[in-house]
């Protein structure tokens, strides 16, 4: 259906966009009453007016230059038309910025242009202001970085006096009831010295001030120094605290290692928190990447009370919990998986979670590091001749240790046996089975490692099965029945590899 000419006025004089048709002359043929809204005219004073009294008279010169370069060339593109900004003039002389579309259309009468237009004024001051929101808001929050940096350095200096201080007074002589006090002020300064740290890391990371190091360090000595900070809670809760370090992870490592190990006490505080039976344990894996650099993959896993689903997109968001009773219940600023999330992605890796709620967690984390050779510790990867072909009975209850033991017992060329119970273990010993030492967890079920030595010194005595004893740090054993066992040795868990060779040895 072909529209006549009236039909077609009808329907441009509709539209709330200015529309202005010029001839070739640049005389005004047609203005609709969106123009007239926009530019103040009504369309009988415009008519056969030239197209000019609507432009700024800065505007017209290039407006000519750019009609004769439009007319110029017959191309399809130009009859389609060219979209841009350009400045309007208004009856009462303000100028505007405006939208514009112009096509050109040649008739047997001659050329037409159509202007299709559209006053810009409000979208433009919209954008200004918020262009002005948002350096107004990036000011204030580099002011309150700023801020919060500077008081948490001068909040921090003090209160490491008060812990230091604190720390020489328990080396004095004191009172049961003195000792209480100054053990709770010691607490709580380094609670609080913990929260500062957090967000003087958060504020620095905020400014994009926070630096990383670069220097060669040994992998399982930084996860052990972690683990040994969080040992004494998880020994009060009765938590298994454990790491593996998989085959193929570089030991010696190009990168920040109090970055690294401020993550891993992150997330291992966080589990331990949680967790109120069971067991925490670090996995670490390695991939080789290009120009010989190691991705390495960090597991956190625990048997806690576990995350809801509909909470895990808020878990690393800054000063979020999983719900305000957390908070209430279990302490925290909600800063430290946020830390901890950044600085995984500044050490070129990525941070995530798995989740079941009463079943635990299991917080993944991932670093691109450079490997600085192999460590001091490489015997740790071969056998000794003391320990080659040695027979070693391993006892634990907790599967993940017991998966530890037996791997090193065969890194080293020993031979193990495994039981998962004091019966089972004593069944072995009864009935002969020849070992060259052993290794007793002393918490067991029915029959703890005392229980069992004592058992088994019915059987052997201490030259032929030496027995080592493994304890929660903060359970020494001691007092006739240690002595009655004859252990050769007592090692306190995490279970840490170094420790354990030189006992065996």
């Amino acid at each position: 259906m072909v529209l006549t000419e009236a039909q077609l006025a009808a329907v441009l004089g509709i539209a709330e966009d200015a529309v202005i048709i010029a001839d070739s002359g640049q005389r005004i043929r047609f203005f609709n009453r969106g123009a007239e809204v926009v530019f103040g005219y009504p369309a009988a004073e415009v008519l056969g007016q030239p197209l000019e009294i609507l432009l700024p008279p800065e505007a017209r010169p290039s407006h000519h230059a750019h009609v004769e370069r439009f007319g110029a060339s017959g191309d399809s593109a130009r009859r389609m038309g060219e979209r841009g900004e350009i400045s309007g003039r208004r009856k009462d002389g303000s100028v505007f910025p405006a939208e514009a579309s112009i096509c050109r259309l040649q008739t047997t009468g001659g050329a037409l242009y159509t202007a299709i237009l559209r006053d810009v004024t409000e979208r433009r001051r919209q954008s200004e202001l918020m262009r002005q929101a948002k350096e107004a808001a990036e000011a204030a929050t580099q002011a309150k970085s700023l801020f919060l940096a500077n008081m948490s350095h001068e909040i921090r200096t003090p209160l490491n006096a008060v812990i230091g201080m604190t720390s020489l007074l328990l080396d004095t002589p004191v009172t049961d009831e003195q000792r209480d006090f100054a053990q709770t002020i010691r607490s709580s300064g380094e609670a609080l010295l913990t929260i500062i740290n957090d967000i003087l890391d958060y504020s620095k990371m905020e400014l994009g001030k926070l630096e990383l190091e670069r220097h060669s360090f040994d992998l399982r000595r930084c996860i052990e120094e972690s683990l040994d900070l969080l040992s004494p809670k998880a020994g009060e809760k009765n938590l298994n605290l454990a790491y593996i370090v998989e085959d193929g992870a570089p030991d010696m490592l190009l990168s920040d290692a109090t970055r690294l190990r401020q993550i891993l006490v992150n997330l291992v505080s966080n589990a331990v928190k949680f967790t109120h039976q069971g067991e925490v344990l670090v996995t670490v894996d390695a991939t080789l990447e290009a120009q010989g650099k190691h991705l390495l993959h960090f597991v956190v896993k625990d048997t806690g009370i576990g995350i809801p689903q509909e909470r895990l997109g808020a878990l690393f968001q800054s000063f979020s919990q999983v719900d305000a009773s957390t908070t209430r219940k279990y302490g925290g600023t909600g800063l430290g998986l946020a830390i901890s999330k950044r600085l995984a992605e500044m050490m070129g890796g990525a941070m995530w979670v798995e989740s079941q709620v009463g079943q635990g967690s299991a917080f993944h984390f991932t670093l691109l590091v450079e490997a600085a050779g192999r460590g001091e510790r490489d015997y740790l990867h071969q056998g000794s001749p003391a320990l080659t072909g040695k027979r070693i009975l391993i006892v634990d209850d907790n599967t993940t240790n017991r998966r530890i033991l037996v791997k090193h017992a065969l890194a080293w060329g020993m031979l193990p046996s495994a039981a998962a119970s004091a019966i089972e273990a004593l069944d072995l010993v009864r009935h002969g089975h020849a070992f060259d030492i052993a290794i007793l967890d002393m918490a067991m079920p029915e029959m703890d490692g005392m229980g069992l030595a004592l058992e088994i010194r019915k059987y052997r005595d201490p030259k032929a099965l030496p027995l080592v004893m493994l304890t929660s740090m903060g359970q020494r054993q001691k007092g006739v029945a240690w002595e009655r066992a004859s252990f050769a040795v007592q090692i306190n868990k995490p279970i840490k590899p170094s420790q354990l060779y030189d006992a065996l040895v």
